[in-house]
């Protein structure tokens, strides 16, 4: 009975203690449960074995404090364990494995612990799954992503290590891929294949060896078509947003090779060392239809270069391509203005020789763009294979055509270059030097004042400077330049040719153009212009002497060149300098020279024009200043001279006729004589002023000759005044007044006319006897004028004829009057002009007008 009651003692305490045990690890594995985040774990069929477990259906769910889920359902596990080789998991058959996950919205602010490869060992050494589906967060929000799975590996040591997975879109769209690493930690090697369907598109093979002499790295990589990228950078698509931008329509052909032979230098395994490595890369590529290249565009072509490492730099030594870009895009394009963006760019480039790692890499290129803007390039360049990086140009063709191109209100049509350049790009700087047959031409040059047509410049010997380093960038430009168009249009000019040749030098702290500006009626100009940064534009011009005895070429350029006059004679010169400031009024100064001019205005032949002018424009305010000019005759059909004048005019820009001219001399011989104003000034916007003529010394012998009238003859000296009235509708005299001088003259009339009418008339008879020879002692005479050109004299004359009535004293009181145009148009058609004044007289007569100036 004893024994029984022991027995019962212990097996209460036993079952108590089982109790308890039980309790508390019910209570830690809830515990445990929701530490982890599960909030629901749910198995069925557990079959556990000393070699393993066996679970028919396995359900667990999951959340973290940060939000992220995630749901796990699995059915025909089998799980197996071995002691050999001490305890681990041999084997994990799955036959379907469903994940749905979710992650946190928030930001991750932990760091994640180093990876550890040494952990991958506690995985089971074959892993299978037979069917594996998973809805994971994608571009798209949610995406499913259907396979299996197989994984083998050789436990704590890990290697020989194989992956091999399928993923399917679709039934017909499948992807495999076979991942093989073999070796050791310290020398792997490495085998990946992917195929499409039943097709290889892919193969990797690298291989990392230690030795003594360090590691070396070797590899192949392999893309010998891709038909099916379309459908495969879809799906990519739906797992990451790619941008459209940059992804057009995808290439179904894509041929890739590269392989490579490094040594690297100890460390650890890291991209950073590829700095210091050394070897040799060789790149292999085949595009037949356009590869989407993300923020350039299109590619298309075929590309193979070697490139080699070391000295803590790549370079390439070898270089053969063929390669055109279309569908561009990016922000490099828009930076370019929209009538100059390419459409299509086709490079080919290939390397001249082999050079070793300290010389430059020679290539020939050459270089097209399609579009609004054809750029080419075409030549030999050298390529630096290491820092500072540069590019040399060695006599390499570069051209430009465009069919349009406006900007700033100037429209270009037909423009094309050709450059024939040499000199260096760096990163530092820019020199460069344009070669012969440099040039440019423009079928037209057109804006709103000024049109130009088939304009050509030759750019030979242009040296182009810029220093990327200063801030901001300088440049600069220097150097001969040749302009010439064929013709230039301009409201003020006539229409030719006219071509330009001198030098340039500008840059961005100003700009200067010194040549000779010629056109083709023989004008030539000494051009300078200048203009500093943030000052106004100054141009500086000189005409030299022109002999105009061999041509005007004045007349012949300047669309305002008065029509009526003719320089046929002398020498002219001028130096002229135009200021214009921006926002405001332009500044000029034009100083003119005459020598001995003589030609035809309108009906009035000049000559021995001599004298200086000095034309100023200021604050829109015009100022002519005459220090001396002296005409030696002028000849309307009477002459006039020698002229002379001095003085100053003064007048608004916008009102230049309505100023106001000052004069210290103006004087003119006339018949014998002086006719002359005194010092004074009138103002052309007050109308009736009035100036004193003043008139000595005409000789009466003069004038009768210069008077249409043979029959009428005389001597003395005549003196007087003569008030002009300036008005609106011309020049009139009133009250003027003329007197022949003490002791008088003689006038002889011998008219037949008039002694035909004293034969019947005794009065006259009497008029006609006295005048046949009549001494004066007073000649005297009124005179008027209106702006119709009527003269008018009230003539007084007292004298004698000796061989009359012995001497007698006679008076005449005698009204002439006279059309002064009608007289001066009478005497142009004499031969007291040139054939050209009687022409212009003649041509006057047949349109109906006689009238002239007085």
């Amino acid at each position: 009975m004893a024994g029984r009651r022991n027995w019962l003692r212990v097996t209460v305490v036993l079952a108590i203690t089982l109790s308890v045990l039980a309790l508390c690890a019910w209570y830690a594995w809830g515990r445990f449960l929701d530490a982890q985040g599960i909030s629901h774990l749910e198995w069925q069929g557990l079959h556990p074995s000393f070699g393993g477990l066996a679970l028919t259906h396995l359900e667990l769910e999951r959340q973290d404090a940060q939000g992220s889920w995630l749901r796990l359902e699995a059915e025909g596990i089998a799980l197996d364990w071995s002691r050999d080789e001490g305890l681990h998991l041999e084997r994990l058959d799955v036959r379907r494995l469903a994940l749905d996950w979710q992650p946190s919205s928030a930001v991750a602010t932990t760091t994640s612990a180093p990876f550890d490869s040494q952990s991958l060992g506690w995985l089971p050494r074959y892993t299978r799954i037979d069917e594996l589906t998973a809805e994971l967060p994608c571009a798209q929000g949610r995406c499913m992503l259907q396979g299996a799975l197989a994984l083998t590996h050789a436990g704590p040591r890990l290697l020989p290590a194989r992956l091999e997975a399928e993923l399917q879109r679709t039934p017909e769209q499948r992807l495999r891929v076979s991942i093989n690493l073999e070796g050791t930690p310290d020398s792997p090697s490495l085998d990946v294949r992917l195929l499409v369907g039943e097709a290889e598109r892919l193969s990797l093979r690298s291989v990392l060896e230690s030795g003594a002499e360090g590691r070396t790295w070797s590899g192949q990589l392999l893309l010998p078509a891709l038909p099916e990228a379309p459908w495969l950078l879809e799906w990519l698509n739906e797992w990451v947003a790619l941008p459209k931008k940059d992804l057009p329509a995808p290439p179904d052909a894509l041929r890739l090779a590269a392989d490579w032979q490094l040594r690297l230098p100890d460390g650890p395994l890291a991209p950073a060392l590829l700095i210091d490595a050394e070897g040799q890369a060789n790149l292999s590529a085949h595009l037949l239809v356009p590869w989407p290249l993300p923020g350039v565009g299109q590619i298309q072509g075929d590309l193979s270069a070697t490139v080699h490492a070391g000295e803590r730099r790549w370079y390439p030594d070898n270089l053969d391509a063929d390669l055109q870009l279309s569908a561009l895009s990016g922000d490099w394009l828009a930076a370019i203005p929209e009538a100059l963006r390419p459409e299509t760019l086709r490079l080919q480039a290939r390397s001249a020789a082999a050079s070793d790692a300290d010389a430059l890499l020679p290539l020939d290129i050459d270089l097209r763009t399609n579009g609004p803007l054809v750029l080419t390039a075409k030549g030999a360049l050298n390529l630096a294979t290491r820092p500072p990086w540069q590019v040399q140009f060695d006599s390499t063709r570069i051209g430009a055509k465009v069919t349009r191109l406006s900007f700033d209100g100037i429209e270009l049509r037909s423009l094309q270059t050709e450059l024939l350049v040499s000199g260096q790009i760096d990163g530092q700087q820019l020199k460069l030097t344009l070669g012969e047959s440099s040039r440019i031409a423009v079928g037209s040059v057109a804006e709103p004042n000024l049109r130009l047509e088939r304009l050509d410049g030759e750019l030979a010997g242009l040296r182009v400077e810029g220093d990327f380093s200063a801030q901001p960038l300088t440049w600069h430009i220097q150097g001969p330049l040749r302009l010439k168009a064929q013709r230039l249009e301009q409201e003020y000019l006539h229409a030719q040719g006219w071509q330009w040749q001198g030098e340039i030098d500008a840059s961005q702290a100003g700009q200067r153009l010194e040549g000779v500006l010629l056109n083709d009626r023989g004008l030539s100009l000494n051009l300078t212009g200048r203009q500093a940064s943030g000052a106004p534009l100054v141009l500086d011009a000189e005409l030299p002497e022109i002999f105009l005895r061999a041509g005007n070429p004045l007349a012949k350029t300047l669309a305002d060149w008065p029509a009526l006059l003719d320089l046929n004679s002398g020498r002219l010169s001028a130096r002229t300098k135009l200021r214009l400031p921006g926002g405001s009024a332009p500044e000029a100064d034009l100083n003119l020279t005459l020598k001995g001019l003589a030609g035809i205005y309108d009906r009035t032949e000049i000559s021995g024009l001599d004298g200086s002018l000095r034309l100023q424009v200021r604050q829109q305010r015009l100022h002519i200043d005459i220090p001396e000019l002296n005409l030696r005759q002028a000849n309307p059909g009477v002459p006039i001279g020698p002229l002379r004048g001095q003085g100053r005019y003064v007048a608004a820009l916008a009102k230049p006729l309505e100023g106001k001219l000052d004069w210290q001399r103006a004087e003119t011989g006339f018949l014998g004589g002086r006719v002359w104003l005194e010092p004074g000034s009138l103002d052309l916007a007050q109308p009736g002023a009035r100036l004193p003529l003043k008139l000595q010394g005409l000789q009466l012998e003069q004038l009768f000759k210069a008077y249409p009238a043979e029959d009428l003859a005389g001597t003395g000296t005549l003196d007087g005044q003569l008030p002009l009235l300036i008005g609106p509708d011309g020049i009139r005299i009133e009250q003027g007044s003329l007197a022949a001088r003490e002791p008088g003259g003689r006038l002889q009339l011998r008219s037949e006319r008039i002694k035909a009418l004293g034969r019947s008339n005794p009065a006259m008879q009497l008029v006609a006897d006295a005048l046949d020879d009549f001494h004066y002692s007073v000649l005297a005479s009124g005179v008027s004028y209106d702006e119709q050109g009527r003269l008018r004299l009230a003539l007084r004359l007292e004298g004698r004829n000796p061989a009359l009535q012995e001497g007698r004293p006679i008076h005449f009181n005698v009204n002439l009057e006279e059309n002064i145009p009608a007289l001066l148009t009478s005497l142009q058609l004499t031969d007291r002009v040139s054939e050209t004044i009687k022409q212009r007289v003649q041509e006057s007569l047949r349109r109906g007008n006689t009238s002239t100036s007085p």
